[in-house]
């Protein structure tokens, strides 16, 4: 079980899209998403040298490199800078398989169990390929008792050579995605987890024909075949019939407005046929699903799908929109995005969105609401682990960055404080010592002594701070002990030895660690009431050593005292400074 999770870990990472089309171009795209819609930040595509990939596998991962680079220096409106990318996987490469677990299983119990699965239904040795697994919705049958699970795997020799291929730029993927949900993820937005639908992609070599249903590719099947498989053929048999090379044949089927009413009567025939065999696929696809999906000798039908989407370059050849309306299945060519797509003209036009349905949806995999959805992910644990460990570097160097300059800005708080007080310190001595020099003269002895009453008592005031005790108990227990027949005039704390020994007449004192100095004055209203003061002063466990002059037993009522003692400042709670 992992400690950290990858797919949350991820979510806020800027992303650029990277797919790579035919083995002979890549596109790379990065998107923002402003005032609820999307913008291009930078698009471009680059031609690969011929024999740089085979069979969906880059084997000069120098040329795709440079390839990749190129592209992303000629991005425009901006160049292309994000380090972290989405790649899509080739078709050619990637399986894909639904499986049912009891309905009410725990997630725990489910990753428990699909290991020993995955071992059954991938058809290479699990230390062959990378594989990954996404829960999905209850089964979409009537009366279900099952949930659903897709397993993805692709051979590793693919991913491996796509991770070199981008280390070579310092560049990091954080997913690889399938090319049908990142298709599926720009047609349908925010219902992306909620529709039902047969996607195909029709590619120049190649055609992919996907069921995607509630959020995910349920299954998905690749015909290569020279006759069936792609728009090739009906390119080869263009050129034959209407006496064009290769490049004008496939500009004219693509677009249907170059040919006229002639050439499209010697095409239309053979290119039928064409698509009653691409239509038998999608429909013996939906059949094997439909088997996954029901048990046998369930007869009722798979629920109706939302429509059938073609995307890739082929969506647009000459024939196909008008074949497929003539059947029962709804056929939409334009995604659900009409609004969005103005903000991204003119680097992706509106005719060409269909061949570029896969490299938008990657890119949108990390903006708007698609963060909080959880896909198949076949980025390598060895990727995963490298930019976790990233992460959490970056993460221990902003902190201490983030303390570092806490320091600083508290360390300039401090000596801005201590400027303001040695400059208030210095204007206050100022002021004391013109007082002082006037006060100096024999016409000003009362002022004199003033001064020194207030340097006194400021210097018992520095005194009370250093000492930081707990001054509120002292007063509480002293007052508490007073009664109502003792009235307090003065309490004299000091630490003057000097002072000590002149008020109470003790030549000999002197202080201990953690003591101070103290002296009690007041007006008792008799002697019991003077004589039970001192003994609950004496009973204070910080004031020791109390001692009363027997002078201030004279009288009998109204008797003016004075109590000397020592204070404990460190069993009052404070510190001796």
């Amino acid at each position: 079980m992992e400690l950290i999770d990858y797919d949350n870990l991820i979510v806020q990472e800027k992303l650029f899209a990277i797919e790579i089309v035919n083995d002979d171009t890549v596109k790379v795209l990065e998107l923002g998403r402003r005032s609820s819609k999307y913008f291009v930040v930078g698009y471009a595509s680059e031609s690969i040298e011929k024999k740089a990939i085979k069979n969906g596998i880059i084997v000069d991962p120098e040329s795709v490199a440079r390839a990749i680079s190129i592209a992303r220096q000629n991005a425009r409106p901006k160049k292309i800078k994000v380090r972290h990318a989405i790649v899509v996987l080739p078709n050619s490469r990637v399986f894909i398989r639904v499986v049912n677990f009891p309905l009410g299983m725990r997630k725990e119990e489910i990753r428990e169990a699909i290991e020993w699965k995955a071992k059954d239904i991938i058809a290479m040795p699990l230390d062959k390929v990378y594989w990954d697994w996404h829960r999905l919705s209850e089964n979409i049958g009537k009366n279900s008792e099952s949930i659903e699970v897709i397993i993805s795997a692709v051979d590793k020799e693919c991913v491996d050579s796509y991770v070199k291929t981008l280390s070579l730029l310092n560049i990091t993927p954080l997913y690889f995605d399938i090319s049908a949900n990142a298709a599926a993820r720009c047609i349908f937005q925010n219902s992306y987890q909620n529709k039902k639908a047969i996607l195909v992609r029709i590619d120049k070599e190649s055609t992919t024909i996907s069921v995607f249903v509630k959020g995910g590719v349920r299954c998905q099947t690749l015909n290569t075949n020279v006759v069936r498989g792609g728009y090739r053929n009906l390119v080869d048999y263009a050129s034959a019939k209407l006496g064009l090379d290769l490049a004008e044949a496939e500009k004219a089927i693509l677009n249907e407005k170059n040919l006229n009413s002639a050439q499209k009567q010697i095409l239309v025939k053979a290119f039928n046929t064409y698509f009653s065999n691409l239509y038998n696929d999608i429909n013996q696809v939906i059949d094997y699903y439909s088997k996954m999906i029901f048990q046998k000798g369930n007869e009722k039908e798979i629920d109706s799908f939302d429509g059938i989407y073609f995307y890739g370059k082929g969506a647009s050849v000459f024939g196909l929109e008008e074949f497929f309306s003539s059947k029962s299945i709804k056929i939409k060519k334009t995604p659900e995005i009409k609004t969005e797509v103005s903000p991204m003209l003119p680097f992706i036009s509106r005719e060409s969105l269909s061949e570029n349905l896969v490299i938008l949806g990657l890119a949108m995999r990390n903006l708007c609401w698609f963060k909080d959805i959880r896909d198949i992910n076949l980025v390598p644990w060895s990727v995963k682990k490298t930019f976790i460990e990233s992460s959490i570097y970056k993460s221990f160097i902003s902190y201490l960055k983030l303390v570092f300059w806490n320091i600083i800005v508290m360390c300039f708080i401090l000596a801005f404080v201590f400027f303001i007080a040695q400059s208030y310190k210095v204007n206050v001595q100022n002021e004391l010592k013109s007082v002082q020099n006037v006060a100096e003269s024999p016409a000003n002895k009362a002022i004199r002594e003033k001064i020194t009453n207030l340097n006194e008592t400021a210097r018992n005031i520095d005194l009370l701070l250093r000492l930081e005790t707990n001054w509120d108990k002292f007063f509480d227990d002293l007052y508490q002990s007073k009664g109502g027949e003792i009235s307090l005039k003065s309490i004299y704390i000091t630490e003057d030895s000097e002072a000590w020994k002149t008020i109470s007449g003790d030549k000999k004192s002197s202080l201990s660690k953690n003591k101070k100095y103290l002296i009690i004055s007041g007006t008792a209203l008799t002697r019991s009431s003077l004589k039970n003061f001192t003994e609950k002063v004496e009973k204070i466990s910080y004031i020791e050593d109390v001692k009363m002059p027997i002078s201030n037993f004279e009288k009998n009522e109204n008797i003016e005292f004075t109590i000397y003692s020592y204070l404990d400042i460190e069993k009052l709670g404070g510190k001796n400074d």
